[in-house]
């Protein structure tokens, strides 16, 4: 076993193809279903971000994270991940404190370089730039939020003689999450002493994730700093049904529309050697840690195997049927987690 884990349901407010709602009413089925996990017993929500995606996959954290700031009072609430050369820093360090100042101490924020052509077309920047744009962007955030009378001048961004006013309640800072499925990104994380984020298992394998882990700590390490004190997010889906055949049949097309799509993104780019493997079917390893799925003590062994392997994992994202209400207006895949799995975690 590991420490304690903390767990959190991740969403994207998206309309995968034959879901016949109006975003608006997704939005607002998915602000109550926050406060859903809420009052069950989650301890985050994870916002993501893309954008110029056909389902409407969300393009804006800082607002939907002061809307659950507003409708929940004890919910973590943080983002896996925001897309941070895609901002201005400044913008969003201001953005951050103001939602968390609502949420009276509760917003964190997690920042990733992003992958995706479009996007980086789309807003004319150069995907090379992403490694640069993601240095530049922690640092001005956490001058912002820490610094009196400060300034940067850098290759992306020059600031002068800036104090951000309101301050965030959470003092020195909102925690920062950095994510990395790489090595190169993990030091980054090491580097600014943050919180490490690892993608899912289909979006990094299990070698790339050792070896950002193990850079990540040489990061820390060189600053002396002990990895031990520095919380590591992860993801991993979990089906808690006795009628396993029913659920897969409910939520066959939307897991396979989503699948398709991240691959296709992935594969386009190729940044890693894995991303290959996304052209086929994913091996039975990748499988196994993606997630796991029927009665409670196979989703606990699933999940205990993926916590186990070396990485400290201390907070995990469940995917898995969170999205929509079912029964009378409840949700059993997150009732039967919180009661049957979680408890032997925490």
């Amino acid at each position: 076993m590991t420490a304690k884990l903390k767990f959190g349901l991740g969403y994207d407010f998206r309309r995968p193809p034959g879901d016949g709602r109006a975003m608006a009413d997704i939005y607002a089925e998915t602000l109550d279903l926050i406060v859903y996990a809420e009052d069950l017993g989650f301890d985050y929500v994870m916002l993501t971000e893309h954008h110029f995606v056909e389902d409407g996959y969300s393009p804006s954290v800082a607002p939907i994270a002061a809307a659950i700031a507003a409708r929940t009072k004890k919910i973590r609430i943080t983002s896996y991940v925001a897309l941070l050369p895609f901002h201005n820093p400044l913008r969003l360090a201001e953005d951050i404190a103001v939602a968390d100042l609502i949420s009276n101490g509760r917003v964190e924020l997690g920042v990733g370089a992003g992958y995706r052509k479009a996007e980086f077309d789309g807003f004319n920047i150069d995907r090379a730039e992403r490694g640069s744009r993601m240095d530049e962007g922690c640092e001005v955030m956490l001058k912002a939020w820490t610094e009196e009378n400060w300034s940067f001048h850098g290759r992306h961004w020059t600031f002068n003689n800036i104090t951000m006013h309101p301050k965030a309640v959470q003092q020195p800072h909102p925690r920062l999450w950095i994510s990395g499925r790489a090595p190169a990104p993990a030091r980054r994380a090491g580097r600014f002493k943050a919180p490490l984020q690892l993608p899912p298992m289909p979006d990094i394998g299990p070698e790339a994730e050792q070896a950002s882990y193990a850079a990540y700590c040489e990061a820390l390490w060189a600053q002396g700093a002990d990895p031990a004190d520095y919380p590591v997010m992860g993801m991993f889906g979990a089906v808690v049904t006795d009628n396993l055949s029913a659920v897969a049949a409910r939520m066959s097309d939307a897991v396979r529309w989503r699948r398709e799509l991240y691959a296709a993104w992935f594969t386009e780019v190729m940044d890693l050697a894995f991303d290959a493997e996304k052209h086929g079917k994913p091996s039975a390893e990748i499988r196994e840690l993606s997630g796991a799925a029927g009665d409670p003590e196979a989703v606990i062994r699933g999940l205990e195997h993926y916590v186990g392997r070396g990485v400290p994992y201390s907070h995990i994202a469940i995917g898995g049927l969170h999205e929509r209400f079912e029964e009378g207006g409840r949700n059993p895949q997150m009732e039967n987690f919180i009661r049957y799995v979680a408890p032997h975690f925490r």
